[in-house]
């Protein structure tokens, strides 16, 4: 799975399997809602510079672009 902040911003997820792409999605799905307002403003153009200082979010953008199912 590969998040690419831009214009526009793109989400490429890779699968083999039906299920695969169920469980990326949900992941998915499921980070960003729990952190909604700090995904809401790194995809905001205005705002991407003020989020390049926080930590937790760079892991949050990390962990989705390495996301892999056990």
């Amino acid at each position: 799975m590969t998040l690419e902040l831009g214009s526009p911003n793109r989400l490429v997820v890779e699968f083999a399997t039906i299920e695969e792409l169920a469980e990326r999605l949900l992941a998915t799905g499921i980070a960003l809602n729990n952190r909604f307002s700090l995904y809401q403003d790194l995809f905001a153009p205005q705002s991407q510079a003020a989020h390049d200082e926080d930590q937790a979010e760079r892991e949050d953008a990390e962990y989705l672009r390495n996301w892999r199912p056990d």
